[in-house]
């Protein structure tokens, strides 16, 4: 399934979307298509393709997380995995016009221990919001203990990551 209009805005997609990434997902044995687009009216990032939960159970059955902050330790193929999406999240904040601003909130929702939105600590105060336990790979980011706590939403952020997390659930909104 596609969404036709910005679940955050309601803006029509084939006017105001703009897709920033695309490429071949394989994993599996599932072959897709994947597109990632932002809403020019409201800067909302998202996977233009949404998965049902026989595809989702079928993508994540041997993902046993990167849970453990031992960056040197990993594989070669994780380091670049992970310099792709950050390189990903820079480009999103250059399209967006954030990368210009200094003194950010970010709040990285499901953000593991922080691999992913480390590099933006330049840019501002990261929060990692995620139920694991473990250590963050960066003692300059914050910890938030729980999964959507009652903490977020009594705090604004200029910018929140939900990398990796946006496919579990068809509407951000919710």
């Amino acid at each position: 399934e596609e969404l036709k209009e910005c679940d955050l805005c309601s803006a029509n997609l084939t006017r105001y979307g703009k897709t920033i990434a695309q490429g071949e997902f394989s994993q599996s044995g599932i072959v897709t298509d994947i597109h990632i687009d932002m809403c020019m009216k409201c800067k909302s990032i998202f996977q233009r393709e949404k998965f049902n939960s026989d595809t989702l159970s079928i993508l994540y059955k041997d993902d046993a997380g990167c849970w453990d902050s031992d960056f040197e330790g990993k594989s070669e193929k994780f380091k670049l995995f992970m310099l792709k999406r950050q390189k990903f999240l820079i480009k999103a904040l250059e399209i967006s016009g954030f990368l210009s601003r200094k003194g950010l909130t970010i709040l990285d929702v499901g953000g593991g221990v922080g691999e992913a939105t480390s590099h933006l600590t330049s840019y501002g105060k990261v929060f990692i919001v995620d139920v694991n336990t473990s250590d963050l790979c960066n003692n300059k980011l914050v910890k938030i203990d729980g999964l959507f706590d009652e903490v977020i939403f009594h705090n604004k952020f200029d910018l929140i990551v939900m990398n990796h997390v946006m496919e579990h659930v068809f509407s951000p909104t919710i």
